[in-house]
């Protein structure tokens, strides 16, 4: 489904944008996918953000292990 990006997985957290770029999609897609809980994230200051550990658990499975998303710390 995701072509992946030649971009490493290295920051603590990503954006929606950062997130779309690793996994070349587009960022509508990534907040889709956060939202539906296939990508696990979660929201600073109303804006949402996806640790590296989740980008590559979704990278390597396609999704979360519980299926969950996460808003707030």
């Amino acid at each position: 489904m995701f072509r992946k990006s030649p971009y490493a997985v290295r920051k603590g957290s990503y954006t929606v944008r950062e997130a779309a770029e690793i996994l070349n999609a587009n960022a509508y897609t990534i907040r889709k996918l956060l939202r539906q809980g296939r990508l696990r994230g979660f929201k600073l200051t109303n804006h949402w953000r996806i640790k590296s550990e989740d980008l590559e658990r979704f990278m390597r499975g396609g999704q979360n292990d519980t299926g969950e998303h996460h808003e707030g710390q």
